[in-house]
């Protein structure tokens, strides 16, 4: 799971709800993602 992998962390908001945040780390692979599908988007809409 993602929490596993160490990418979100889930807390207990009440008795019902869980609260998920995006750790460190989650939120530098998002950013990493990003960054790599940037490359290919702007290579096609730049021809």
């Amino acid at each position: 799971t993602l929490v596993e992998k160490g990418l979100i962390e889930k807390s207990q908001r009440d008795k019902r709800t869980n609260e998920y945040t995006t750790t460190r780390r989650g939120t530098r692979e998002i950013e990493a993602r990003v960054e790599w599908e940037d490359q290919y988007i702007n290579r096609d809409t730049a021809d």
